[in-house]
C-alpha cells in the first residue's frame, strides 16, 4: 500500500508540473516554491492516507483547504515583496484540486482492483492470536488474509505455502528453522515477523502483543531516543512558530483579560520525561476552580466553566501555544506523548494499565502520534488505548517520524480531530 501510495504522489507531481503553464511565470524559482508548499500541504491535509484516497469527496475537499492556504501564503507574499500575485494562480489551484482529486481516486481504485490479497501461514497457535488477526484483516481493507495456522507441527506447512505469499513467525522459537527451510526451499515468499508486521499495519502496539513479547518490546521502549537533530528541530520549530503566532498571543490574552481577568497563563505540574515533574503553561481558558475544589478531572468533565474565549481557543489548541516556552526550556519536545497532570499521572501508574511507564521513557510534546491519529482520553480505558499509539511512537521515534507528525498538526488543528 505504501507503494502505491508514493506512485500516486510521484504523478501528482507530474501533474501540477504540467498544469503549471497556467501560473504566470515571475521566475522560476517562485514556480517550483509554489507547487513544493502546494505538495507539502496536501501531505498535511493527509491527502494520501488510504482511508481518504478512495472518496472524491474527501480528496476535492482537502485538495481545496491545501491551495487556499497557498493562495493566501502567495498574497501576503505579495504585499510585502516584490513577488506579483496574479488571479491566475486561483485559476491553477483550483484545477489542481480538481485533477488531482479525480486522478487520485481513478488510481488508487484501479490499483487496489488489480491487487490480489497477501496471504499469510502464521507460525503460532490460532487461539493465541484469533483475536488480533480478526482485527487486521478488517482494517486490511480485504488486502491481507490467512492460509492457516501452523505451531508447533511444521509438516504442513510445505502444503500451506502453495497457496500463500509468506509467513508471519509469532512463536519465536521456531524462527530460526523457518529462515533455515525459506533460504533452502521459499527464496520468492516473504518471511516477517508478527509483532513487525502488526505494528505496521496497525501504527500502534497492542497491549496484549507487548505481554506476548515483553522482553523484546521493554528492550526497544528502553533505547535512547533524543538526539541532537530532535533537538535542534524543537528550537527551530518554536522560535518560528512563536514569531509567525506572536498577534495571536496578544489577541488571546487581551480577550481572557476582558473577560475573566488574571492570570492569563495557566500553570500546572505535569510528568515529564522519566516521571518528572514540571511546570506546564497555557492560556487559561476555564475560570479559575473553588479552593475547595482541586480534583483532577477529564477535559469532558469541565465544560461548564469554559471561557467564552476558551471555547475558541480550546476548540483549534490555541490555549497550547504557551507550551512553545517549555519546548524551549527543554521541559517538552514538540513531539511526544501528551504529559498528564500530576494526580492523573499517579492514577495511571497505579492503574491497572501496563507498560504505562514506558511512555515516559521520551519527553512530552504539544503533538504526537496518539494526539493526531486517536483521542483525548476521558476514562482509564481510553487512557489504555491512547498509550498503544504512544509506545508506537516511543519504540519509532526518529527525526523524520517527527517531522511528518509536525505537517499533519495543522489538520488534526483544523478539523478537530480528537478534540473534546
Amino acid at each position: 500500500m505504501e507503494r502505491i501510495k508514493i506512485g500516486i504522489f510521484a504523478s501528482n507531481v507530474a501533474l501540477l508540473y504540467l498544469l503549471s503553464d497556467i501560473i504566470p511565470k515571475n521566475t522560476t524559482f517562485s514556480t517550483l516554491v509554489y507547487l513544493l508548499i502546494l505538495l507539502l500541504a496536501y501531505y498535511s491535509f493527509r491527502l494520501y492516507d488510504t482511508e481518504y484516497l478512495s472518496s472524491f469527496k474527501s480528496q476535492l475537499f482537502r485538495t481545496f483547504i491545501a491551495g487556499t492556504i497557498d493562495i493566501v501564503l502567495f498574497y501576503f507574499l505579495d504585499l510585502i515583496s516584490e513577488f506579483t500575485f496574479s488571479p491566475r494562480y486561483v485559476w491553477f489551484t483550483l484545477s489542481a484540486s480538481l485533477s488531482v482529486s479525480i486522478l487520485n481516486v481513478v488510481l488508487f481504485v484501479g490499483i487496489k482492483s488489480l491487487l490480489k490479497p497477501q496471504k499469510y501461514v502464521i507460525i503460532g497457535k490460532q487461539e493465541e492470536y484469533s483475536d488480533i488477526i480478526d482485527e487486521l484483516t478488517k482494517n486490511s481493507g480485504s488486502m491481507f488474509s490467512i492460509s492457516g495456522y501452523v505451531n508447533p507441527d511444521l509438516s504442513q506447512l510445505r502444503a500451506l505455502m502453495q497457496i500463500s505469499n509468506g509467513v508471519l513467525i509469532g512463536n519465536l522459537k521456531f524462527a530460526k528453522t523457518i529462515e533455515n527451510d525459506f533460504n533452502a526451499n521459499y527464496s520468492n515468499k516473504q518471511i516477517k515477523y508478527l509483532p513487525d508486521f502488526i505494528e505496521q499495519k496497525l501504527k500502534r502496539i497492542p497491549l496484549n502483543l507487548i505481554e506476548k513479547y515483553e522482553q523484546y518490546y521493554i528492550l526497544e521502549f528502553s533505547k535512547p531516543k533524543d538526539t541532537l537533530a530532535i533537538r535542534l528541530l524543537d528550537i527551530f520549530v518554536s522560535i518560528v512558530a512563536i514569531i509567525l503566532t506572536s498577534p495571536l498571543w496578544l489577541i488571546i490574552a487581551l480577550a481572557i483579560l476582558i473577560e475573566d481577568g488574571r492570570p492569563v497563563i495557566f500553570k500546572q505540574k505535569r510528568a515529564g520525561k522519566d516521571g518528572k515533574l514540571f511546570t506546564m503553561y497555557k492560556f487559561r481558558s476555564m475560570r479559575n476552580l473553588p479552593q475547595n475544589d482541586s480534583q483532577p478531572k477529564y477535559p469532558d468533565q469541565e465544560k461548564g466553566r469554559i471561557l467564552k474565549v476558551g471555547k475558541i481557543i480550546r476548540k483549534y489548541r490555541l490555549d497550547e501555544l504557551p507550551q512553545l516556552i517549555n519546548v524551549l526550556k527543554g521541559d517538552m519536545s514538540i513531539v511526544g506523548p501528551r504529559p498528564e497532570q500530576k494526580e492523573l499521572h499517579e492514577i495511571y501508574s497505579h492503574a491497572d494499565i501496563p507498560y504505562y511507564e514506558y511512555r515516559l521513557k521520551v519527553k512530552p510534546g504539544i503533538t504526537g502520534w496518539a494526539q493526531i491519529t486517536y483521542q483525548y482520553s476521558s476514562s482509564v480505558d481510553e487512557a489504555a488505548k491512547k498509550l498503544e499509539y504512544d509506545l508506537w511512537y516511543v519504540k519509532n521515534k526518529n527525526f523524520w517520524l517527527n517531522v511528518k507528525i509536525i505537517m499533519k498538526t495543522p489538520e488534526t488543528m483544523l478539523f478537530r480531530r480528537g478534540a473534546k
